[in-house]
Formats: C-alpha cells, structure tokens, sequence
C-alpha cells in the first residue's frame, strides 16, 4: 500500500471541492461505491474503502462524462487519487 506524497496538497493545478457518491471499477469487474472530493483537471481525490494499488487502472463515474479511465496514483486510509488518462474539464460535473 502506498501512501500520499508528502506534497500532494502543493501540486499545481485548480482543485474543485466537491462530494460527490460515484462508482469505481476496478480489476476487471469488481465494483466499489466512492466519494469523490476533490476534482482537477488531470485527477480526482476520493474516500474508497477499496485498496486499490498504485499504477492500477480504473474507470470512475463522472457526472455529465459517465465512466472515466484513470490510473491509481496513491492509496492510504480510506482515501485514494487518481490520475485521468486524458484531462478533462471537470467543471462540466458541477
């Protein structure tokens, strides 16, 4: 299990606040109910009770995008990041 790098707040990039329940798939076909709370242009935070291993790929259901492809960037204590594939404008999930 990884943990979140001690830097993760001081990235770059505009995070959104938000809480939002959505779904999480991962390993094929497994499922997991997420909260997502924070949103940005290249990834999302959320609470998962999953643990999930970092450089994994996962879809996450956006609002307004539907399932979204990104990558596991770390995950500890019920919380976990995600890098999207491809950036997005999440502020169309508002």
């Amino acid at each position: 299990m990884a943990t979140a790098p001690d830097n993760a707040d001081k990235r770059a990039g505009k995070r959104l606040d938000v809480s939002i329940p959505s779904r999480l798939r991962h390993g094929g076909f497994d499922q997991a109910d997420v909260r997502i709370c924070n949103l940005s242009f290249r990834g999302f935070r959320a609470e998962c009770g999953e643990e999930l291993t970092p450089g994994e790929f996962v879809s996450i259901d956006l609002p307004q995008f539907g399932l979204v492809r990104a990558r596991v960037a770390w995950c500890h204590s019920g919380r976990m990041g995600g890098m999207f594939l491809k950036p997005m404008d999440v502020r169309r999930c508002l």
